[in-house]
């Protein structure tokens, strides 16, 4: 099952400020690294944490849609929950949530935002049945807020 971050078609206004240079490398604590992965997703258990950095020269809202899309062409058993403004970022930052279903049902949490010409999109998928990690949680806001501040 592939996780890619998405968002909603610009249904949502962010909030705050923009600018910030720092590079975000935030990842839960306890966590393990995959193979292969360039240090960039983590496992724990069935849940997986990917954070992803790549040029974008569009702005949030553009980029907002198009993880929306490319997650739902992704995997066709993603279904949209909820997308708003990243809680308590001092920054313009969003978080979408989706339910996974198929064989690993569950939940998948991306957090994103768009700073200079970088894009930083955090995700979080845990199996249905699995509670939060609130460390999941705290890397995500840590690679998605603290580079817009």
């Amino acid at each position: 099952m592939r996780y890619l971050a998405i968002v909603t078609f610009g249904l949502f206004l962010l909030a705050g400020c923009s600018g910030g240079g720092a590079t975000p490398s935030a990842h839960p604590d306890g966590w393990t690294a995959l193979a292969g992965s360039s240090g960039s997703t983590f496992a724990n258990g069935g849940a997986r944490f990917t954070l992803k950095k790549k040029p974008y020269s569009g702005g949030i809202k553009d980029y907002a849609s198009t993880l929306t899309t490319d997650t739902i062409l992704t995997d066709r058993n993603a279904k949209f929950v909820q997308a708003v403004p990243f809680p308590d970022c001092p920054g313009e930052a969003g978080l979408q949530r989706f339910t996974i279903g198929g064989k690993t049902p569950g939940l998948l949490e991306i957090g994103f935002t768009v700073t200079g010409n970088m894009a930083i999109t955090a995700s979080y998928f845990r199996p249905k049945g699995m509670p939060a990690d609130p460390a999941a949680r705290d890397a995500i806001k840590t690679d998605v807020c603290t580079v817009v501040v």
